[in-house]
């Protein structure tokens, strides 16, 4: 616990887990402006969690949000505690974070978002002025209707994507039921409940990543 209710911290949440649960580390306490690096630092704290807890050598793999401090190629945390625990590991990204990335690629080459602020203007303004666009529409969706040359391919594809889909609808995670469902509406295979979609306000998204 802080000494002073009123002093602030930097703290890192370490958690480890599998396919069935996870467990909380520990949420070690560190300092800025030091010479360490942040990715140094936070690699530091993870190793030694993981020591003191005697899974340095059951880990295979990081999840991270995809900021600089993590994913840099010389002295980020992902980096540093691969060298630490002296192994290789795999790096799978925080699904939201890397949509921000590849987000940001397209607005950069497409030219669609000038500022330089933090926040992606166009989904601000979309969710500012949500209220004035219709909720709801009686009238169908166009589709895509391939030629004979992409028909095979594109079924094929088609079909496996929503088998699949359908296969992990009922993820515990609202969020990605919420992602799967949305792509069955747009490959038009929703079924029955393809009648009830309704879109959500817009929700927090920048370019921080």
């Amino acid at each position: 616990m802080l000494s002073n209710v009123r002093q602030l911290e930097e703290r890192l949440t370490v958690v480890v887990g599998d396919a069935e649960r996870l467990k909380l580390l520990g949420v070690p306490a560190y300092k800025m402006q030091t010479n360490e690096t942040c990715g140094v630092i936070i690699a530091r704290l993870t190793c030694k969690s993981l020591q003191d807890w005697c899974y340095a050598d059951q880990g295979v793999n990081m999840a991270f949000d995809t900021t600089a401090s993590n994913t840099g190629h010389l002295t980020a945390a992902c980096i540093a505690i691969q060298l630490s625990l002296g192994r290789p590991l795999l790096w799978p990204g925080c699904r939201h974070h890397i949509g921000e990335v590849l987000l940001n690629q397209v607005f950069t080459d497409l030219k669609v978002e000038t500022s330089r602020s933090p926040e992606v203007t166009l989904f601000t303004r979309l969710r500012e002025k949500w209220n004035l666009l219709p909720q709801e529409s009686s009238s169908q969706w166009s589709r895509y209707i391939p030629g004979n040359t992409e028909e095979p391919l594109l079924g094929k594809l088609h079909a496996e994507l929503v088998r699949c889909a359908k296969e992990v609808t009922d993820h515990k995670r609202g969020d990605y039921h919420e992602f799967v469902h949305l792509c069955l509406v747009f490959l038009h295979a929703g079924g029955e409940e393809q009648t009830a979609v309704t879109f959500q306000r817009p929700g927090a998204l920048h370019k921080a990543r």
